[in-house]
């Protein structure tokens, strides 16, 4: 009696310290859930401040030591002839000379078309003996003085009264010549810091470069686009004799971005010299890709394609709109500074972290733009704050998308067979511009066979936000933000070559 009395006791007492020792253990994991949900805040403020110092020291070294300083007059001369000579001040120029929106749309593909045409380079390196440097350097030297080319043929029909039928041809033919010619030059660019830096200093210069360039065109549209309607409505009040007036700000524009791409053929050519480039011959049957860059090739070429869908949103905003040129270069100069901030961050994060994930998250910034577009309907009073805050979110995706992109296919290029980074970029541009421009191309078509209405433009914009998010689903990614290798997708290829072998 008294022995189970004792084992009753110690059972008693045992299960006590057992409840004990349990309610301890929850108390300790509450504990620690309130200092995680109570620091969090403190953590993430920590994290962010020494992410920006990170952020400010790389650019401070950048932006400071002597070595770099090629890179950065190339990136702030080719930032000026953007701004003065792209598609910012084409497009209003060309609506201003009575071009239909249609045959607008036809004339800037040539700026998505351009690098396509990389495809050829190969050859012509094989050719020329791998004379690299001067090809890139005559392709910069016809695309980047564009405004030297259209600065003249806008001040004979201010000044000499010659045809704006025939300045509107002239002009034309020259944005569309030019934009081949520079879209090749930037694409050889790419690969020439490819050749001459080693990947960590690639990394680190590549995407600055294209940062500062960016930011470069958004200081100089941010002033036209402020003052660039009244500059015109003084011009014609001033001068009334003068009939196509209006248009002697951009030729002023255009001039002084060909004098800028004067300037940054100077800085291309303080360049470390490349040597002499010969691709070798690679047949399509000698041709071994790793599945995940066919992979990669085949959704960058479809989301270039839907990015081609999308119509132009200054056209939109003038033709159904009916906003003012001001407010079209506007919408040039909040996407350049949207995308200088979208450049600054992500070129931090993309040399530690994954970039199919970077890329991905693009594609669905891109998909929520256009799907906001949508809802700039002529028939709401707010539809132009609509539509900038939609051009907003299109160039952040843009922005980011174009370094993902890039940063994605050359850590690709590194773990595929075919290890000729020249033909594999090459494939890659082609591909892309292609794609791009086919899209484009059709919705040049559209837009001159249906009539000029919300619905086509609408249209338009579902398409290309709904072929963004369909390759954002169909992208195979990392499987964290903390990987630089698509495992789960070399897991997958092993799984189906084992099954089918």
């Amino acid at each position: 009696m008294l022995v189970s009395l004792r084992a009753q006791v110690a059972n008693l007492a045992r299960r006590i310290r057992m409840d004990v020792g349990s309610l301890r253990a929850r108390m300790t994991q509450l504990i620690a859930k309130a200092q995680v949900v109570v620091l969090a805040p403190v953590h993430a403020a920590r994290t962010a401040v020494r992410s920006v110092r990170a952020i400010l020291l790389e650019w401070r070294r950048f932006l400071g030591e002597p070595g770099y300083r090629p890179y950065r007059n190339q990136a702030l001369a080719a930032g000026a002839v953007g701004a003065l000579t792209g598609p910012g001040l084409a497009l209003p120029l060309l609506l201003i000379l009575g071009m239909s929106p249609a045959l607008v749309t036809l004339v800037l593909t040539a700026t998505l078309a351009g690098p396509a045409m990389q495809v050829l380079m190969p050859g012509a390196l094989r050719r020329s003996g791998g004379r690299f440097r001067w090809l890139t350097t005559i392709l910069l030297g016809a695309g980047e003085t564009v405004g030297l080319w259209v600065a003249p043929i806008l001040l004979g029909v201010i000044f000499l009264g010659w045809s704006p039928d025939l300045a509107l041809i002239a002009v034309s033919a020259s944005i569309f010549v030019t934009g081949f010619a520079s879209g090749t030059g930037f694409s050889n660019l790419g690969v020439w810091f490819h050749i001459v830096l080693p990947e960590s200093e690639r990394r680190f210069v590549a995407p600055r470069t294209a940062g500062v360039s960016v930011g470069m065109a958004a200081l100089i549209l941010l002033p036209i686009a402020l003052g660039l309607d009244a500059v015109v409505s003084f011009a014609h009040s001033e001068l009334p004799t003068l009939p196509s007036v209006g248009i002697l700000p951009f030729a002023l524009f255009y001039a002084a971005g060909g004098l800028a791409g004067l300037l940054e053929l100077r800085a291309v050519r303080a360049f470390p010299t490349p040597g002499r480039v010969l691709p070798a011959k690679i047949s399509r049957a000698d041709r071994h890709d790793s599945p995940e860059l066919s992979h990669f090739l085949r959704i960058a070429g479809l989301a270039a394609a839907g990015s081609g869908l999308g119509p132009y949103l200054s056209i939109y905003a003038m033709t159904i709109l009916h906003a003012s040129p001001g407010f079209a270069v506007s919408l040039s100069a909040m996407s350049l500074a949207a995308s200088i901030a979208a450049s600054t961050v992500v070129a931090a994060i993309l040399a530690h972290r994954s970039s199919s994930r970077t890329l991905r998250l693009a594609y669905l910034t891109l998909g929520s733009g256009y799907a906001l577009a949508l809802g700039a309907n002529p028939l709401i009073a707010d539809a132009l704050v609509i539509l900038a805050c939609a051009n907003l979110l299109i160039s952040v995706g843009g922005a980011v998308a174009r370094l993902a992109v890039n940063e994605r296919l050359f850590r690709l290029i590194r773990d595929a067979r075919d290890a000729d980074p020249l033909s594999a970029s090459a494939r890659f541009i082609g591909l892309t511009s292609a794609g791009a421009a086919g899209g484009q191309t059709i919705t040049a078509l559209v837009l001159a066979l249906a009539p000029p209405v919300y619905l086509v433009y609408g249209a338009l914009f579902a398409l290309s936000g709904l072929s963004r998010f369909w390759t954002a689903g169909a992208m195979e990614v990392s499987p964290s933000w903390d990987s630089a290798v698509n495992e789960r997708y070399g897991r997958r290829v092993e799984y189906i070559n084992s099954h089918h072998s």
